[in-house]
């Protein structure tokens, strides 16, 4: 169906039809639930969904094993990351995801002395996003700790961290 076809369908409904029309969208398809529980939802609501996307990074980075650490799912971490950005309301929400996914990374690379070419792109960019978003919602002074933890964090990996702070320099203190 054609956006044009749509549009001529929701013209034709009343009032009455077209409430009944989005309630039975909001009960058939869970999208539209997610939407509309970010969108019109509590803090509470938003931040359930948060935690539950922050678990479920975390677990791309768990391993059982320490001599020889799975390595992360840097795919499905970025299709996570993705489906956050889409759906996302609040740009300060979106930060601190970004970030929570650096600090998992760090946190991986420091306790199983792991450093790859994937592992250390996801960490600049969600960095560098985390950054921007923080920035554009104007809560620096709230997230600053957290941002300048990570690069203390990456001392052991100095190209990564000298990174790090040029993406913190050119965004941040700008």
């Amino acid at each position: 169906m054609q956006k044009s076809t749509f549009k001529k369908y929701i013209k034709s409904l009343n009032e009455d039809e077209l409430r009944e029309e989005i309630d039975r969208l909001f009960s058939k398809i869970p999208e539209v639930k997610h939407y509309y529980t970010l969108e019109l939802g509590s803090d509470a609501d938003r931040k359930r969904i948060y935690d539950k996307v922050k678990r479920g990074l975390e677990s791309k980075y768990r391993t059982k094993s320490f001599r020889r650490p799975r390595r992360p799912r840097i795919a499905k971490i970025n299709t996570i990351l993705r489906e956050v950005e889409k759906h996302a309301v609040y740009t300060f929400e979106l930060g601190d995801v970004f970030l929570y996914n650096v600090e998992c990374a760090t946190a991986f690379a420091n306790k199983y002395y792991f450093e790859s070419d994937p592992l250390t792109n996801v960490i600049l960019k969600s960095y560098e996003k985390g950054c921007l978003y923080i920035r554009d919602a104007l809560m620096e002074d709230e997230f600053e700790d957290r941002l300048k933890e990570v690069i203390v964090n990456m001392k052991r990996y100095p190209n990564i961290a000298i990174s790090m702070e040029q993406l913190y320099d050119r965004i941040i203190e700008a």
